[in-house]
């Protein structure tokens, strides 16, 4: 399983156009059938402290969180079976449309 999931890690890492600022966490169905909302994210939070990553923020509707980890510590939560997913947490910038430009900060600046 990790080895299928490492792939689908990068591919996720891939698909993000604007790059991406760690990864997204989710808790398997399983794991998270007697819990709901905050206390799977309790779990996974337990979970990415473990191997040392540094939770960015949680995502408890969706059961997810979004951690910041070195790639031994996403190794190690890549092999959970108990995390359904890991995948990127892409960065997503508003796109331009043809009256404004790019600011300095890469933001759409409409001039006004």
């Amino acid at each position: 399983p990790g080895a299928s999931r490492r792939r689908r890690l990068q591919d996720s890492i891939q698909d993000c156009r604007d790059g991406h600022d760690g990864v997204l966490l989710e808790l398997s169905p399983t794991a998270s059938a007697s819990m709901q909302g905050q206390r799977s994210v309790a779990t996974l939070h337990a979970k990415a402290l473990a191997v040392g990553a540094e939770i960015a923020y949680d995502l408890p509707d969706i059961e997810a969180i979004a951690i910041r980890a070195s790639g031994a510590a996403i190794d190690e939560l890549l092999v959970d079976n108990q995390i359904r997913a890991v995948t990127a947490n892409c960065i997503v910038k508003p796109l331009c449309n043809n009256n404004c430009s790019f600011s300095h900060d890469g933001y759409c600046d409409d001039g006004g």
